[in-house]
């Protein structure tokens, strides 16, 4: 049986990305600069975009860590250990 090229033929081997052929079957990988699921249409996505939401997601979860509620929260976490017994400390060290 002979082995067929599937990156010659994207219509029945749908890859939207880099296809190399290998015997038997083929790999279907994002461009370079992108991730994802190449075998999907619009599967690649810039890596430059998942930064961009990671980055927000850090800055609002620590500008949520410098409010005054959750200072509050982190000082009735060291009363209560106090009151039962137990050992915990904030990042201060208190």
């Amino acid at each position: 049986m002979e082995d067929i090229n599937e990156c010659e033929h994207p219509d029945q081997y749908h890859c939207y990305g880099v296809c190399t052929n290998k015997p038997g079957r083929y790999d279907c990988q994002c461009r370079p600069g992108t991730s994802g699921d190449a075998s999907r249409q619009n599967g690649c996505r810039d890596k430059d975009n998942f930064k961009l939401v990671l980055k927000v997601v850090i800055a609002t979860l620590l500008s949520y860590l410098n409010t005054d509620e959750y200072n509050d929260y982190q000082e009735l976490a060291l009363a209560y250990s106090r009151a039962s017994g137990s050992t915990c400390s904030s990042r201060r060290g208190s």
